[in-house]
């Protein structure tokens, strides 16, 4: 397993992501969101042992939400800093992972005083619990290449507690 670490390089904290996450166009480069749509389809392609083996994933948008967009790109890599700063403090990194909108915010550089800002991460939370993914492929398990299908999403829970802040 990769020793992971953060490195800073002339002034930017670089920060390490899902790589399968990244790589699957899970978030939809869009500044809008896509409420219509009611599947993303990504499929893979590779030749291993001279087969060819196949893959698919399917980004299944909750109805009420629709699919993940590059802005909730920004907000998850900001969640990422947060959880490899609490793991760098902490040694660990244990759920349930909790961080205030404010320093979600401080970390996009947005503004802290924008009720709308603070709507925007609680739909994004929204968005990251009632999307789903299913994954479908070949593996290569005990000696032999089989079908198997997963179903899972990003956040599994999400919670949100607080108070209107005076103003």
């Amino acid at each position: 397993m990769p020793r992971h670490t953060q490195k800073e390089y002339r002034g930017v904290d670089f920060i390490l992501v899902e790589k399968n996450l990244a790589s699957l166009g899970y978030f939809t480069p869009s500044n809008k969101r896509a409420r219509t749509q009611t599947t993303k389809m990504v499929t893979f392609a590779k030749i291993e042992d001279g087969k060819r083996l196949r893959a698919k994933a399917i980004i299944i948008p909750g109805a009420t939400f629709g699919l993940p967009t590059t802005a909730d790109q920004d907000k998850y890599f900001a969640l990422q800093k947060i959880v490899m700063d609490s793991r760098k403090r902490n040694g660990e990194v244990r759920n349930p992972i909790s961080f205030s909108s404010a320093e979600l915010l401080d970390l996009l550089a947005q503004c802290r005083n924008s009720g709308r800002n603070y709507k925007h991460i609680d739909e994004w939370l929204n968005v990251m619990t009632a999307t789903t993914i299913i994954s479908e492929g070949m593996i290569y398990l005990d000696g032999r290449y089989i079908w198997s299908k997963d179903r899972f999403r990003v956040f599994d829970q999400a919670a949100s507690i607080g108070s209107e802040l005076e103003g």
